[in-house]
């Protein structure tokens, strides 16, 4: 993975960009290196987390009702399919919910044509 290949920080994506930067990071071995005299808090009102990441009821349910109602498109592949469940599910996790494997499994089979 190079610089290049991150994918740029937005509102919808923390969690994925915060993987791929502690990969990156540890790979070039910079990972406990802090930048600037202050760095930037991992928690408080100013976090990057905070910022980037919304908890809120409301943001928690529409993402759950995305992962819930996900349909597989006929020309998607299923390792695809697969992904793209896994990767909805990565940010519910993210926000505090719990999804277990066997919802996992509910929405992947439900889900197809």
């Amino acid at each position: 993975m190079e610089e290049s290949d991150v994918l740029k920080l937005n509102n919808k994506n923390y969690e994925v960009w915060c993987v791929l930067m502690e990969v990156l990071m540890t790979r070039k071995g910079i990972k406990e290196v802090g930048v600037g005299d202050t760095p930037m808090p991992l928690t408080g009102p100013n976090s990057l987390q905070r910022v980037h990441r919304a908890r809120r009821l409301a943001t928690r349910l529409a993402l759950r009702r995305t992962f819930l109602t996900m349909k597989k498109k006929n020309d998607k592949p299923m390792a695809q399919w697969i992904a793209d469940v896994r990767g909805v599910a990565f940010r519910l996790r993210g926000i505090g919910v719990t999804v277990d494997d066997e919802e996992l499994i509910l929405v992947l089979t439900m889900g197809l044509p």
